[in-house]
């Protein structure tokens, strides 16, 4: 056997391990060369929050200092848990000392955000013990409920599945949004409190 076949056996051997160490998982160590041909695992990605609604969440802020009746504000569902999608709807729970004229459209009159180009176009009103919850359909905007509460009232069983989904408090000072859910036995996702408007 002369040189040249030597290094031809030797190249073959060589290539041989190789391939079993690298194109192979060993048992121990990173995976060699497969690794880096492998598909990495799936990310999950969050889905939107409540900071794509945040001129709605300021307006409604807006709304609750400026009403005597309203002592805080507590968004509900996948916008506030972060799962939202594009057909998800906002719920926002409005807490009131007085539910007298909630039920009637004089009750958004306070709310900056329909005149900022996303009006009402259609409003459907349910109440019961202790709410009037307002659904809307406006423009440009994912679909609304409104739910105007009686501080202190037992939770409303049409919020049930948004405050199971994720609730968020914002309190304008007052306090009472936290303390609402805390008698509702609901886990806020995060707290916000404002004492002033935010720019």
């Amino acid at each position: 056997m002369d040189i040249d076949q030597g290094l031809m056996l030797l190249a073959g051997v060589a290539g041989i391990w190789l391939a079993m160490r690298f194109l192979y998982r060993p048992k121990t160590g990173s995976g060699g060369f497969m690794a880096m041909f492998r598909r990495e695992p799936a990310m999950t990605v969050p889905g939107i929050g409540i900071e794509a609604l945040r001129s709605m969440v300021d307006d409604l802020e807006t709304m609750v200092r400026n009403t005597e009746s309203l002592r805080g504000l507590i968004l509900a569902g996948p916008f506030a848990a972060r799962k939202a999608d594009a057909t998800s709807h906002v719920t926002a729970i409005l807490l009131s000392t007085d539910l007298s004229g909630q039920d009637g459209p004089l009750a958004l009159a306070g709310w900056p955000y329909p005149a900022r180009g996303h009006e009402i176009r259609e409003r459907a009103v349910e109440t019961g013990e202790g709410y009037a919850l307002h659904r809307l359909t406006m423009r440009g905007a994912p679909s609304v409920e409104l739910a105007f509460v009686l501080i202190g009232a037992k939770q409303p069983p049409v919020l049930a599945e948004a405050l199971t989904q994720g609730a968020l408090a914002r309190d304008i000072g007052t306090n009472e949004a936290e303390l609402q859910l805390k008698r509702w036995d609901i886990h806020p996702v995060q707290t916000r409190r404002t004492t002033r408007r935010e720019t």
